[in-house]
């Protein structure tokens, strides 16, 4: 079994104005875990936050940000060949990012849930 985690705590300003940076978060953090499962596999659920951003527009902010994975993962299932499958944003959470200024909206809607299969080789 192994594991991570990270925590990040930034506060950027604007030197001249002493305003926080559009889309710089206060906190960003992750954790995940890796657990033997089952002939050679692995499965590590995984979680990221973004605390909420500051848009561009009239002191609005986005929402802070909680998204979940869950990665199936094998390195070694024939000669070399790793398999690797998952769920990313496993509770199709819609988080924000912040429009800059060549955008109209002050909020830019991120994806949702999706899936993803890699077959990897090693030589």
């Amino acid at each position: 079994i192994t594991s991570f985690a990270a925590l990040n705590i930034s506060r950027a300003f604007d030197e001249d104005t002493h305003l926080r940076i559009s889309n710089s978060p206060l906190f960003i953090g992750s954790a995940g875990i890796s657990i033997p499962a089952f002939a050679g596999f692995y499965v590590s659920p995984e979680v990221y936050y973004i605390s909420n951003r500051q848009t561009l527009y009239d002191e609005t902010t986005t929402q802070p940000t909680l998204v979940a994975n869950l990665v199936l993962y094998n390195k070694a299932i024939w000669r070399g060949l790793s398999l690797q499958t998952g769920v990313y944003n496993l509770f199709d959470d819609r988080p924000y990012s912040s429009g800059g200024g060549e955008h109209l909206q002050h909020r830019i809607p991120g994806d949702g849930r999706t899936f993803r299969l890699q077959l990897g080789s090693r030589f």
